[in-house]
């Protein structure tokens, strides 16, 4: 089940994403660190009724923020559809635990419905172009790649490794 997350809930969403740091770190995708993300980013969004989670029987598997805020770098990126006509992925996550079991594709087809449902045209997000399972989960799910950026802040081991952006219309 997908719901929002609750604000009290945001410690389980930060456990979450610890969990992922430490497997991306592993796997060499320095993406995440123990800094971020962090119980803040999951209070902020979860209080902004913006922070959803993928629940099995109670259990938070994984996460996802889905808003209309766009990071400074997708200025220069040439979606179609505009920030104020689009729904922005954010903070995809699913716990090691309970990866490989369509979590991700299933946050992001809930993140197509609810563009729908509030009447935008896409959904935007972002990929660290080394990271190959979620390309791939991008790609099947037929997003269009319109471009990339680069985090200049991010771990020295990333940095310089573009950020493919992509976007997918709304049915």
């Amino acid at each position: 089940m997908i719901r929002q997350v609750l604000p009290e809930e945001a410690p389980q969403a930060a456990q979450v994403y610890q969990l992922c740091a430490k497997a991306m770190n592993e796997h060499g995708f320095y993406n995440w660190n123990e800094n971020y993300p962090s119980v803040r980013e999951a209070e902020r969004d979860a209080q902004s009724g913006t922070l959803y989670g993928y629940y099995r029987h109670e259990e938070l598997c994984g996460l996802v923020t889905l808003d209309q805020q766009e990071v400074p770098q997708y200025a220069g990126v040439p979606f179609l559809v505009p920030r104020a006509e689009a729904l922005t992925v954010h903070r995809l996550a699913v716990s090691p635990l309970h990866q490989q079991r369509g979590i991700s594709r299933e946050l992001l087809r809930y993140g197509m419905r609810l563009a729908g449902e509030k009447g935008l045209r896409a959904l935007h997000i972002d990929c660290l172009s080394i990271n190959p399972g979620p390309m791939r989960l991008i790609a099947s799910l037929g997003f269009r790649r319109v471009g990339e950026i680069y985090y200049p802040k991010k771990d020295p081991r990333v940095r310089d490794y573009p950020f493919y952006c992509f976007e997918k219309m709304t049915e």
